[in-house]
């Protein structure tokens, strides 16, 4: 078991690690692992986001991709849970309730072939919800595009579901559980049932483990890898032994923590700023928000460099175009790739001009104020099972 604490205000996911859609290079068994990540980017034409990464460690101010090198798709804003500082859990989402359909998918991530490494295929909603999901990540896969997505488990209770999940090629399934038992999980998540999803989580590495025993390709046949996310709240917190234990007991890959999120709501929303400061942990280091004098939420450092508006393109069931996944209400619209190329959007004026704003006055952006990009941790550990 290998645990790796996140310094930085974003993460990685598992499944972006930089080989997607790369061929494979000569001698790379002897070169270190971080080194044949770049070589395999550069090979597959990503050398832009070398340079991004490069200014990262060096802490320059970073640049657009030319295209984006990760499509966060949101394939439905319905959800079947009700979690308290969720816009769509909450109520507060003003989107119409949409899904995405399976050609309008198919003509986003056809611009996207051989450009984009990755589809975060979730955003906010249930992804499990749409009856075209597993179609679209079929699609993307055939396209060379690894896909990820996010559950809140409910659905893993059908083995229809599971047996898809395994089947589809997707690449990485992260589940949202935030406690170990019934009382701690409804806590937050509203609707969810502790043991339905438990007994789903089983059967669903057992169904994928046999699939890949069958198969007989190894480790390497265990597809998606299933990481499970804790957000740490005050209710949880003393859970975060008993939700590794939990991790490794299930069989899944990865166990990470999370820090609270607003999910966008600016830190003077006085309705979000109470609602967090109620499940704001007890444990400082587990937090990205401090309790200021006057009793209110306010963010521990002020912000860096925000480098996901020149990576990563947000877009909606409805194909609208957002600057960041911080945006779930549709506030900024960049424009809409139902009618408009994806290139042109992420290379307009829209865009460049929000980039320009966010760089010199971020801390003016109201949806920035509690985003952890580029200071706090979203990530506190990951922990690789």
């Amino acid at each position: 078991m290998k645990a790796t604490r996140i310094s930085g205000g974003s993460a990685e996911p598992p499944a972006f690690r930089g080989d997607a859609g790369a061929g494979r290079l000569p001698l790379l068994g002897v070169i270190p692992a971080r080194l044949r990540r770049a070589a395999r980017l550069a090979s597959a034409g990503h050398a832009d986001l070398l340079l991004q990464r490069a200014c990262a460690a060096l802490r320059l101010p970073p640049f657009p991709t030319r295209f984006p090198s990760v499509l966060v798709i949101e394939p439905t804003n319905r959800c079947n849970l009700r979690c308290p500082l969720c816009p769509t859990g909450s109520g507060r989402l003003p989107r119409e309730a949409r899904d995405m359909t399976l050609a309008e998918f198919r003509s986003i991530v056809e611009q996207a072939r051989g450009r984009s490494l990755l589809v975060q295929l979730f955003f906010c909603g249930e992804p499990f919800l749409n009856d075209d999901l597993f179609a679209m990540i079929r699609c993307a896969a055939q396209l060379g595009i690894a896909v990820e997505t996010s559950t809140n488990g409910m659905l893993l209770s059908s083995e229809r579901v599971r047996e898809e999940i395994v089947a589809s090629g997707l690449r990485h399934l992260i589940l949202s559980l935030d406690g170990a038992d019934q009382e701690t999980l409804q806590a937050y998540r509203a609707g969810a049932r502790f043991e339905t999803i438990a007994a789903g989580v089983r059967a669903l590495v057992e169904t994928r483990d046999r699939v890949a025993a069958r198969a007989g390709g190894g480790g390497s046949a265990r597809v998606p890898t299933i990481e499970l996310q804790m957000i740490v709240m005050k209710q949880n917190e003393h859970q975060r032994s008993a939700m590794l234990a939990l991790a490794r007991d299930w069989g899944v890959d990865w166990f990470t923590e999370k820090t609270l999120s607003l999910m966008g709501s600016p830190l003077d929303d006085p309705q979000a700023n109470a609602t967090a400061r109620g499940l704001l942990p007890k444990e400082p280091d587990a937090s990205r928000f401090r309790v200021a004098a006057d009793g209110r939420l306010a963010a521990k450092e002020r912000p860096g460099h925000c480098r996901l508006i020149h990576q990563t393109a947000v877009i909606l069931s409805n194909g609208t175009v957002v600057p960041c996944c911080y945006d779930g209400e549709g506030n900024h619209p960049l424009g809409n790739v139902f009618e408009s190329r994806l290139e042109d959007i992420w290379n307009g004026e829209g865009l460049r001009a929000f980039r320009s704003l966010v760089h010199a006055h971020r801390d003016r952006v109201p949806m920035c104020t509690g985003c952890p990009e580029g200071r706090r941790p979203l990530v506190l550990r990951r922990t690789r099972l």
